[in-house]
């Protein structure tokens, strides 16, 4: 639940690369009012409300409040989960509407055209590397958890918080099945994050996948994108 707000409101609200001229975009939202801490009862009264109230975004997470508040509590004693929450709650406290909460989550999370260097200090941001390169990252061309290999040192390279979820769906277990079947089932499968890592010292979560015969920890960068053409 900690980050299924935003991988949902990625993947189905987020833009894709575009393949016909970009289109006007709305004006950037702003805020009814300046939020001061977000408490868990804050965000979940809200945010059930927005789903209740017909925000499809929202339609796969299915918690009551109760379990809301609990999951969240949780995550309070984690500097950087309570952080994300701290972002998350900005947005959808912060604004009235399902199309303006939705519209500033999208810009949570590292942008696919605002890169760093690998030596920047820059939290929050990806990092840029060489196409060439990118095709030929740790995780490229696997399609079997068997196959993947991962560490914190050396992590399964993606591009966004989304793109951990659609990567984790693509992979099947030996037998052909599909444990991950969607970006809610994969924030489920997420253990948490695991500090710095990976080739650049980004965040990197560990994600457990249970298959029939065995049980897989993945190690996942979603901080490491390609350069743009």
């Amino acid at each position: 639940m900690k980050r299924a707000l935003v991988v949902v409101v990625v993947a189905c609200g987020g833009s894709p690369r575009p393949t016909t001229p970009p289109q006007p975009r709305d004006p950037k939202p702003v805020p009814v009012a300046q939020q001061g801490k977000i408490t868990p009862e804050m965000f979940c009264d809200k945010f059930i409300a927005l789903r209740d109230g017909g925000c499809d975004a929202f339609a796969s997470v299915q918690m009551t409040r109760d379990e809301c508040v609990s999951e969240l509590s949780k995550a309070a004693g984690d500097p950087s989960e309570a952080a994300f929450m701290s972002q998350t709650g900005q947005c959808v406290v912060g604004f009235q509407t399902c199309k303006d909460v939705i519209a500033c989550l999208a810009e949570l999370g590292p942008n696919e055209q605002d890169l760093r260097a690998c030596g920047e200090d820059k939290p929050g941001k990806a990092v840029g590397v060489p196409r060439a390169e990118w095709a030929k990252r740790n995780g490229a061309g696997v399609t079997k958890f068997s196959q993947a290999t991962s560490s914190k040192e050396r992590p399964i390279e993606v591009c966004t918080i989304a793109g951990e979820a659609e990567w984790l769906q693509e992979l099947a277990c030996d037998d052909g099945s599909h444990p991950i079947g969607g970006h809610e089932a994969a924030e489920m499968a997420r253990v948490g994050n695991m500090g710095k890592g990976g080739r650049c010292g980004s965040i990197i979560d560990l994600y457990r996948v249970k298959c029939e015969d065995k049980t897989y920890d993945i190690y996942v960068d979603g901080y490491v994108c390609p350069q743009p053409k």
